[in-house]
């Protein structure tokens, strides 16, 4: 009789120890390669993203191996995002990756970034061709930088009326619903910081303060902040596309790496600029309502 009240006690301890012992991870979580596969198992459990957004990621990742780019302390949010922004960017060496496999499906492709390791000596050929892909990107770059420049007189001057002070009560005939969009979210550069750089290339992270104005919830928003130098010309633009929530009259932190060739003139007016002045251009907002302001 003793041993039948038991098992019941005895079966439930050992679901309680199947339970904890349960591998857990979020998209906040920080990534680590030992733990991937458990991670990203834990994510799409949870359905905290789906199987494509997890699939990106996963190239991603083997992208960021190939290319022998170093993945630091950054949660799986991090990443998806920049997956997303280099996916929209069309960077040369992700397509080739994203190509290859995007019809497979996404326990192939997350087998790919976990059985390559970013030490593989079978890695150096590919390299060799994604590098000379990222030559002829950044050629390209200075191309488009080169363009900028020779019109940002006509551009500083339009700029000059929104050298961000955008609190001031003086703006007057210039309260359009694009000054309403761009008012409602009030963007601030942090810091601008040299995480890494090599021979050829330099890689920057701009951390930008983004606080909401309005009294409704934000889901999402795009548009650029264009970087000025002390005379107020323009010296470059960051792309802004922000996935996060920020909650009515509160502020997060958004941060964005770029890179830029080493000999480039923008690299080297940013050198100079340890806090450059912004000014934030929206293209849209989001809202938690269902209104989208642009």
């Amino acid at each position: 009789m003793k041993a039948k009240q038991l098992l019941p006690l005895y079966l439930l301890c050992i679901s309680l120890w199947f339970t904890g012992c349960e591998h857990k991870a979020s998209l906040q979580s920080i990534y680590n390669e030992k733990n991937l596969e458990a991670d990203l198992l834990a994510i799409e459990k949870t359905k905290q993203a789906s199987k494509e957004d997890l699939k990106l990621l996963s190239v991603y990742i083997l992208y960021n191996k190939i290319i022998d780019q170093q993945i630091g302390s950054e949660t799986y949010a991090d990443l998806l995002l920049a997956a997303k922004t280099t996916k929209r960017k069309k960077i040369k060496p992700f397509q080739v990756i994203f190509s290859r496999l995007e019809r497979a499906e996404y326990d192939e492709v997350l087998g790919n970034a976990l059985a390559i390791s970013a030490a593989d000596s079978s890695l150096h050929n590919k390299r060799k061709e994604f590098k000379k892909l990222d030559e002829n990107f950044a050629r390209e770059q200075d191309k488009i930088l080169r363009e900028m420049e020779a019109n940002k007189k006509s551009e500083s001057e339009k700029r000059r009326e929104f050298s961000n002070n955008l609190e001031e009560e003086n703006l007057g005939m210039l309260v359009t619903v694009a000054e309403k969009t761009r008012k409602a979210l009030k963007v601030t550069l942090t810091e601008k910081k040299v995480v890494k750089k090599t021979e050829s290339y330099v890689y920057i992270v701009y951390t930008f303060e983004l606080k909401n104005t309005t009294s409704k919830k934000m889901k999402a928003l795009t548009g650029k902040v264009d970087v000025l130098d002390n005379n107020i010309d323009l010296v470059t633009s960051v792309l802004i596309e922000c996935n996060q929530e920020v909650d009515a009259a509160q502020a997060i932190q958004w941060k964005y790496e770029v890179r830029y060739p080493v000999l480039s003139q923008v690299y080297k007016k940013l050198k100079d600029l340890p806090k450059p002045q912004v000014v934030w251009n929206p293209q849209k907002i989001f809202f938690a309502d269902g209104t989208i302001w642009q």
